[in-house]
């Protein structure tokens, strides 16, 4: 990527990396990770985009709203980001303590 003038990427990821919950996939963290010192490696900077809080912004299922695909075992469809503020800042503040200095 570096070789051809890219020098950042952009990672849209959801609380579920930080505190996995069914029925998210698993496992996301550590090719974050990776990705990190990939990019480290190059000189390309890594821009994290909050895209899925917990308790969903927007109420769609990309949001972290599991409601929203529509399978009765997933629940109502919701907007509790604001309920939700201690793990969606607890979230931050750990990604934020993982590669700080990076």
């Amino acid at each position: 990527l570096a070789t051809h003038g890219i020098n950042a990427v952009r990672v849209p990821f959801g609380y579920w990396m930080v505190y996995p919950s069914a029925p998210f996939v698993f496992g996301q963290l550590k090719y974050l990770k990776q990705l990190f010192q990939w990019c480290e490696r190059h000189s390309i900077a890594v821009l994290l985009d909050y895209h899925g809080l917990k308790g969903s912004q927007t109420g769609r299922a990309t949001s972290g709203d599991c409601g929203a695909c529509g399978r009765d075992e997933c629940g109502q469809t919701k907007v509790d980001f604001l309920k939700e503020h201690r793990t969606n800042l607890e979230v931050i503040d750990s990604l934020t303590t993982l590669f700080s200095k990076s």
